[in-house]
């Protein structure tokens, strides 16, 4: 299995666990994020735009994320934008997607080095302050 297949896989079995219905968009332009819709508990990950900015994994843990951590009564889109760390919604979103890679990444013998851990999954080295706290808190 590469690892490719074996990170597709990791994506799948997360959504299947969480009840989120997952889309892998690759039909639409490079130009077009991916999103979370509550209403509709999915995420459309587009592939493409992914192809073209990287964090095609990430992305999706990330878009995953807003429906673990989805307060009730929103009702907004999230579409994935890993500079809003500011931005309540998509901090948590962020958080929860990195603990859920940290715990497979321990799970399989991973070591904490930030950077090895960021490539390995995807994560945007925007995000390296964030891995670093949930890293060794």
């Amino acid at each position: 299995m590469t690892k490719f297949e074996a990170l597709k896989d990791l994506v799948i079995d997360a959504y299947k666990e969480e009840h989120t219905k997952l889309v892998w968009a690759t039909t639409l332009s490079v130009d077009t994020p991916s999103i979370y819709s509550a209403d509709f508990n999915m995420a459309i990950i587009n592939v493409n735009y992914h192809k073209e900015k990287g964090y095609l994994f990430f992305a999706s843990f990330h878009e995953l994320g807003h429906s673990a951590t989805v307060h009730e009564g929103d009702h907004r889109l999230h579409t994935w934008n890993e500079y809003d760390v500011a931005n309540d919604s998509e901090r948590s979103a962020n958080t929860w997607a990195i603990k859920h890679l940290l715990k497979h990444h321990h799970d399989n013998d991973g070591r904490d080095l930030i950077y090895e851990f960021m490539d390995i999954y995807q994560i945007p080295y925007s995000l390296s302050d964030l891995v670093e706290t949930i890293m060794f808190e």
